[in-house]
C-alpha cells in the first residue's frame, strides 16, 4: 500500500508540478475556449470603439466640426465605464491564483482610472467637483496604484 501511494504521488507530481488546479484549468479553458474567444474580442472591440470614438470627436474639436463634444463624452464613457471594468473583470478571471499585491494593484488601477476618467467628464461638462475627483483619482494613484506597481516591477526584476 505504501508503494502505491508513492507511485500515485509521483504520477501526479509528474503530470502537475502544481497540483491537480492546473489541469482543471486547462480543462474548463479547453471547454469554454468558443466563449472566451468571443468575450476577448467583444472586449477588445469595445476598447477600440470607445477610443475611436473619444479621439474622433478630440480631432472634431480641434477642427471645430459637430458632434465633437458627444463622441468626446460617448468615447470617455464607454472606455471608462464599459472596456476598463471588463478588463479588469478578464484580469481576475484569468489570474486566480495572483498574489494580493497583485490584485491590490489592479483594484487601485481600477479605481485610479475610474476617478480619473470621471474627472476628465466632469471637465469636459464643466460640472462641479472636477478638481475633488481629479485629487482623489491623483492621490489613489500616486499614494496607491504606483507604489505597487513599481514594487511588482522590482519583485518581477530581481527574481
Amino acid at each position: 500500500m505504501k508503494i502505491f501511494n508513492h507511485a500515485i504521488q509521483e504520477v501526479i507530481h509528474e503530470m502537475a508540478a502544481d497540483d491537480l488546479d492546473e489541469i482543471q484549468r486547462e480543462l474548463v479553458f479547453l471547454l469554454n475556449s468558443d466563449k472566451l474567444i468571443l468575450m476577448k474580442k467583444v472586449l477588445y472591440l469595445a476598447g477600440l470603439l470607445s477610443a475611436m470614438a473619444f479621439v474622433t470627436g478630440w480631432f472634431f474639436g480641434l477642427m471645430r466640426f459637430p458632434g465633437a463634444f458627444e463622441l468626446q463624452v460617448y468615447g470617455s464613457v464607454a472606455f471608462f465605464f464599459i472596456y476598463v471594468p471588463m478588463m479588469t473583470m478578464d484580469y481576475f478571471k484569468t489570474n486566480t491564483r495572483g498574489a494580493l499585491s497583485e490584485k491590490l494593484k489592479v483594484i487601485l488601477g481600477l479605481a485610479c482610472a475610474l476617478l480619473l476618467g470621471v474627472a476628465g467628464i466632469f471637465k469636459l461638462m464643466h460640472l462641479q467637483g472636477t478638481r475633488t475627483i481629479l485629487i482623489m483619482g491623483a492621490v489613489v494613484c500616486i499614494f496607491g496604484f504606483l507604489p505597487f506597481f513599481f514594487f511588482s516591477m522590482y519583485k518581477k526584476s530581481i527574481s
